[in-house]
């Protein structure tokens, strides 16, 4: 159970990540 709920916070952390990362790309294109 513990695992799952590392795996579920890594999966979040790096979907941020990305969306961070999108949103800083964008900003830099503009």
């Amino acid at each position: 159970m513990i695992i799952e709920k590392m795996t579920l916070f890594e999966n979040l952390r790096s979907r941020v990540r990305h969306l961070v990362v999108d949103r800083i790309l964008a900003h830099s294109i503009v």
